[in-house]
Protein backbone atom coordinates (compact mmCIF):
# COMPACT_ATOMS: atom_id res chain seq x y z
CA UNK A 1 0.00 0.00 0.00
CA UNK A 2 1.65 3.18 -0.84
CA UNK A 3 2.39 5.92 1.67
CA UNK A 4 1.11 9.25 1.51
CA UNK A 5 1.69 12.61 3.29
CA UNK A 6 -1.63 14.56 3.69
CA UNK A 7 -1.53 18.63 4.48
CA UNK A 8 -5.16 17.99 6.41
CA UNK A 9 -3.18 15.38 8.45
CA UNK A 10 -0.01 17.13 8.67
CA UNK A 11 -1.33 20.54 9.43
CA UNK A 12 0.81 22.33 7.39
CA UNK A 13 1.81 22.67 3.74
CA UNK A 14 3.72 19.85 2.62
CA UNK A 15 7.12 20.13 1.45
CA UNK A 16 8.74 19.70 -1.92
CA UNK A 17 9.97 16.32 -1.42
CA UNK A 18 6.80 15.13 0.60
CA UNK A 19 4.79 16.25 -2.80
CA UNK A 20 7.32 14.12 -4.86
CA UNK A 21 7.06 11.43 -2.03
CA UNK A 22 3.54 11.48 -2.74
CA UNK A 23 4.10 11.32 -6.83
CA UNK A 24 6.70 8.30 -6.26
CA UNK A 25 4.46 6.33 -3.81
CA UNK A 26 1.11 6.94 -5.71
CA UNK A 27 3.10 6.04 -9.23
CA UNK A 28 4.67 2.73 -7.45
CA UNK A 29 1.49 1.87 -6.17
CA UNK A 30 -0.99 2.16 -9.05
CA UNK A 31 -3.17 -0.27 -11.05
CA UNK A 32 -2.35 -0.84 -14.10
CA UNK A 33 -3.97 -2.92 -16.71
CA UNK A 34 -3.11 -6.91 -16.27
CA UNK A 35 -2.24 -6.25 -12.74
CA UNK A 36 -3.96 -8.58 -9.82
CA UNK A 37 -4.55 -6.76 -6.79
CA UNK A 38 -4.70 -8.41 -3.52
CA UNK A 39 -6.36 -7.09 -0.24
CA UNK A 40 -5.69 -8.60 2.77
CA UNK A 41 -9.26 -8.01 3.58
CA UNK A 42 -12.33 -6.28 1.81
CA UNK A 43 -15.71 -4.37 3.05
CA UNK A 44 -18.46 -3.71 1.54
CA UNK A 45 -20.38 -0.53 2.58
CA UNK A 46 -24.12 -0.41 4.06
CA UNK A 47 -23.10 -1.83 7.16
CA UNK A 48 -21.14 -5.17 7.01
CA UNK A 49 -20.16 -6.09 10.67
CA UNK A 50 -16.66 -7.35 9.39
CA UNK A 51 -14.04 -7.64 6.58
CA UNK A 52 -14.18 -10.95 3.91
CA UNK A 53 -11.84 -12.61 4.38
CA UNK A 54 -9.96 -15.69 2.35
CA UNK A 55 -10.30 -19.16 4.75
CA UNK A 56 -7.24 -21.64 3.63
CA UNK A 57 -8.86 -24.56 5.82
CA UNK A 58 -12.05 -24.41 4.03
CA UNK A 59 -11.14 -23.62 1.13
CA UNK A 60 -13.72 -20.41 0.58
CA UNK A 61 -14.49 -16.78 1.16
CA UNK A 62 -15.61 -16.03 4.60
CA UNK A 63 -18.91 -13.08 4.86
CA UNK A 64 -19.60 -12.14 8.06
CA UNK A 65 -23.71 -11.43 8.07
CA UNK A 66 -23.32 -10.32 11.37
CA UNK A 67 -21.51 -10.84 14.91
CA UNK A 68 -22.62 -14.50 15.28
CA UNK A 69 -23.14 -15.68 12.10
CA UNK A 70 -20.03 -16.45 8.96
CA UNK A 71 -21.44 -17.50 5.27
CA UNK A 72 -18.97 -19.59 3.82
CA UNK A 73 -19.40 -18.67 0.16
CA UNK A 74 -20.41 -22.07 -2.02
CA UNK A 75 -20.32 -24.07 1.05
CA UNK A 76 -23.18 -23.56 2.76
CA UNK A 77 -27.34 -22.18 2.60
CA UNK A 78 -28.59 -20.00 4.93
CA UNK A 79 -32.35 -17.95 5.29
CA UNK A 80 -32.92 -15.16 7.28
CA UNK A 81 -35.97 -15.55 9.20
CA UNK A 82 -37.95 -13.82 11.90
CA UNK A 83 -38.79 -16.37 15.16
CA UNK A 84 -42.28 -16.62 16.16
CA UNK A 85 -41.14 -17.61 19.51
CA UNK A 86 -37.26 -17.91 21.47
CA UNK A 87 -35.29 -19.87 19.10
CA UNK A 88 -32.04 -20.96 20.45
CA UNK A 89 -28.77 -21.86 18.75
CA UNK A 90 -28.60 -25.43 17.40
CA UNK A 91 -32.54 -26.08 17.34
CA UNK A 92 -34.33 -27.78 14.91
CA UNK A 93 -37.29 -25.05 13.06
CA UNK A 94 -40.29 -24.99 10.98
CA UNK A 95 -41.48 -23.20 8.69
CA UNK A 96 -44.20 -21.03 10.83
CA UNK A 97 -45.52 -18.45 8.04
CA UNK A 98 -44.39 -15.07 6.16
CA UNK A 99 -44.10 -11.84 7.49
CA UNK A 100 -43.39 -9.84 4.35
CA UNK A 101 -40.89 -11.23 2.31
CA UNK A 102 -39.64 -13.05 4.86
CA UNK A 103 -40.27 -16.93 6.33
CA UNK A 104 -41.32 -17.17 10.01
CA UNK A 105 -40.19 -19.89 12.02
CA UNK A 106 -40.82 -22.17 15.37
CA UNK A 107 -39.10 -25.03 16.88
CA UNK A 108 -40.14 -28.08 14.90
CA UNK A 109 -42.74 -29.67 16.57
CA UNK A 110 -43.00 -33.49 14.89
CA UNK A 111 -45.99 -34.42 16.99
CA UNK A 112 -47.86 -31.23 15.83
CA UNK A 113 -51.12 -32.32 14.16
CA UNK A 114 -50.26 -30.12 10.92
CA UNK A 115 -46.88 -31.17 10.81
CA UNK A 116 -45.34 -32.14 7.13
CA UNK A 117 -41.68 -33.43 7.32
CA UNK A 118 -41.25 -30.40 4.01
CA UNK A 119 -41.69 -27.72 7.12
CA UNK A 120 -38.30 -28.75 8.33
CA UNK A 121 -36.39 -25.37 7.42
CA UNK A 122 -32.92 -26.51 9.05
CA UNK A 123 -30.55 -25.40 12.11
CA UNK A 124 -30.78 -22.50 13.42
CA UNK A 125 -26.98 -21.05 14.00
CA UNK A 126 -27.70 -18.66 16.25
CA UNK A 127 -29.76 -17.35 18.87
CA UNK A 128 -32.88 -15.99 17.99
CA UNK A 129 -35.57 -14.20 20.40
CA UNK A 130 -39.02 -13.87 19.59
CA UNK A 131 -40.12 -11.38 17.00
CA UNK A 132 -36.47 -10.87 16.42
CA UNK A 133 -34.47 -11.48 13.06
CA UNK A 134 -31.56 -13.66 12.43
CA UNK A 135 -30.10 -16.74 10.30
CA UNK A 136 -31.12 -20.84 9.59
CA UNK A 137 -28.52 -23.24 8.56
CA UNK A 138 -30.04 -25.43 5.56
CA UNK A 139 -27.33 -26.83 4.19
CA UNK A 140 -23.91 -26.53 5.60
CA UNK A 141 -21.64 -26.01 8.84
CA UNK A 142 -22.45 -25.36 12.26
CA UNK A 143 -20.01 -24.32 14.98
CA UNK A 144 -20.13 -24.47 18.72
CA UNK A 145 -21.88 -27.58 20.06
CA UNK A 146 -20.65 -30.02 22.54
CA UNK A 147 -20.16 -33.12 20.84
CA UNK A 148 -17.17 -34.45 23.01
CA UNK A 149 -19.51 -37.60 23.93
CA UNK A 150 -20.47 -38.20 20.33
CA UNK A 151 -18.85 -40.27 17.93
CA UNK A 152 -17.83 -38.15 14.71
CA UNK A 153 -19.73 -38.95 11.89
CA UNK A 154 -22.69 -40.12 13.75
CA UNK A 155 -26.31 -38.96 12.57
CA UNK A 156 -28.34 -36.60 14.62
CA UNK A 157 -32.09 -36.86 14.06
CA UNK A 158 -35.52 -34.22 14.80
CA UNK A 159 -36.43 -35.54 18.03
CA UNK A 160 -40.13 -36.66 18.32
CA UNK A 161 -40.37 -36.28 21.62
CA UNK A 162 -38.73 -32.29 22.04
CA UNK A 163 -39.81 -29.39 19.80
CA UNK A 164 -36.72 -28.40 18.55
CA UNK A 165 -34.08 -31.28 19.50
CA UNK A 166 -31.80 -32.98 18.54
CA UNK A 167 -31.32 -37.14 19.18
CA UNK A 168 -28.76 -39.55 18.24
CA UNK A 169 -31.63 -42.10 18.63
CA UNK A 170 -33.20 -43.02 15.30
CA UNK A 171 -37.05 -42.56 15.88
CA UNK A 172 -39.64 -45.36 15.67
CA UNK A 173 -41.66 -45.68 12.04
CA UNK A 174 -44.84 -44.33 14.50
CA UNK A 175 -42.94 -40.74 14.16
CA UNK A 176 -41.67 -38.98 11.61
CA UNK A 177 -37.96 -39.71 10.70
CA UNK A 178 -35.83 -37.06 9.29
CA UNK A 179 -31.84 -36.70 9.60
CA UNK A 180 -31.27 -33.33 9.93
CA UNK A 181 -27.23 -33.70 10.39
CA UNK A 182 -23.70 -35.12 10.94
CA UNK A 183 -21.03 -35.02 13.32
CA UNK A 184 -17.68 -33.77 11.91
CA UNK A 185 -15.73 -34.11 14.95
CA UNK A 186 -15.80 -35.17 19.03
CA UNK A 187 -14.81 -32.15 21.04
CA UNK A 188 -16.34 -29.30 23.17
CA UNK A 189 -16.45 -26.97 20.62
CA UNK A 190 -17.56 -29.46 17.64
CA UNK A 191 -19.32 -28.99 14.39
CA UNK A 192 -22.44 -30.19 12.61
CA UNK A 193 -23.08 -30.62 9.04
CA UNK A 194 -26.77 -29.97 7.64
CA UNK A 195 -29.00 -31.27 5.67
CA UNK A 196 -32.17 -32.27 6.92
CA UNK A 197 -33.11 -35.47 4.93
CA UNK A 198 -37.08 -36.66 5.60
CA UNK A 199 -37.39 -40.88 5.53
CA UNK A 200 -39.73 -43.22 5.28
CA UNK A 201 -42.47 -43.67 8.08
CA UNK A 202 -45.70 -45.30 8.77
CA UNK A 203 -47.63 -41.75 8.33
CA UNK A 204 -45.61 -42.00 4.45
CA UNK A 205 -47.32 -45.42 4.08
CA UNK A 206 -50.44 -44.29 5.34
CA UNK A 207 -50.57 -41.43 2.35
CA UNK A 208 -49.91 -43.84 -0.18
CA UNK A 209 -52.54 -46.77 1.30
CA UNK A 210 -54.82 -44.12 0.91
CA UNK A 211 -53.73 -42.72 -2.19
CA UNK A 212 -54.35 -46.32 -3.84
CA UNK A 213 -57.53 -46.59 -1.87
CA UNK A 214 -58.76 -43.96 -3.71
CA UNK A 215 -57.57 -44.88 -6.92
CA UNK A 216 -59.13 -48.15 -6.76
CA UNK A 217 -62.73 -46.67 -5.72
CA UNK A 218 -62.16 -44.59 -9.09
CA UNK A 219 -61.42 -47.41 -10.72
CA UNK A 220 -64.61 -49.35 -9.68
CA UNK A 221 -66.64 -46.21 -10.32
CA UNK A 222 -65.50 -46.21 -14.07
CA UNK A 223 -65.85 -49.66 -14.73
CA UNK A 224 -69.67 -49.20 -13.82
CA UNK A 225 -70.31 -46.43 -15.65
CA UNK A 226 -68.61 -48.37 -18.57
CA UNK A 227 -71.14 -51.13 -18.16
CA UNK A 228 -73.80 -49.33 -17.77
CA UNK A 229 -73.35 -47.75 -21.19
CA UNK A 230 -72.50 -51.00 -22.91
CA UNK A 231 -73.80 -54.49 -23.86
CA UNK A 232 -71.25 -57.05 -23.88
CA UNK A 233 -71.83 -60.34 -26.06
Amino acid sequence: MANVTLRSIKGSPLTNNEVDGNFTSLNTAKYEQGDSPEFAALTLSGGMPAPMVWNSDDGTVDVPLNSDVTLQVGQEFVYYVKASEAISNGDVVMFAGVQGNHPLVAKADLRAVDFIPDHIMGIATQDISNNAWGYVTALGKVRGFNTSTITAGSILYADPATAGGLTLTKPGSEDHIISIAATLNSTNNGTLLVRATGLQDLSTYAEIQESLTGIAADLVTTQSIVSQHHTFP
